[in-house]
């Protein structure tokens, strides 16, 4: 019995061993994440005119504008998704989100009932631009 206690007592120590080796080597390893890390310059964006991104979106949108009136006037499944995807392919300033969501949101209406809502969809978008008098300018 005696040689059975030695061979436990033995594995017990290489269990202690091994266990205080790998906590060792975990934070080592953690140390040097930490170090790479703090040498890394922080990747900074460079700042975004906002007017400059605004009076774009602007201008694009009064491109789009007779665009979207045609597939508002004949919404058909191609038409309706080609003018969402142009819409949503525009850089957006945070202040024309929500005149963004209803203009896409118009479109989604027009893709469900078809021709059937043509002309209501058309009243809509006519509220939208005189809500938003820089579509005239």
């Amino acid at each position: 019995m005696r040689g059975g206690k030695k061979i436990i007592l033995f594995i017990i120590v290489l269990a202690i061993i091994a266990a205080a080796g790998f906590i060792w080597r975990q934070k080592n390893l953690t140390q040097q994440i930490i170090e790479l890390n703090s040498n890394v310059a922080p990747q900074t964006m460079p700042p975004v005119d906002q007017a400059k991104l605004a009076a774009d979106y602007q201008t694009n949108l009064r491109a789009l504008l007779p665009e979207y009136r045609q597939a508002l006037s004949n919404p058909t499944a191609a038409t309706i998704s080609d003018m969402r995807q142009k819409l949503l392919a525009l850089k957006l300033p945070a202040a024309f989100r929500d005149l963004h969501a209803q203009l896409v949101l118009l479109l989604d209406k027009a893709e469900e009932t078809g021709t059937d809502g043509a002309a209501g969809y058309t009243n809509e978008l006519e509220k939208i631009i005189k809500n938003n008098k820089w579509f005239e300018e």
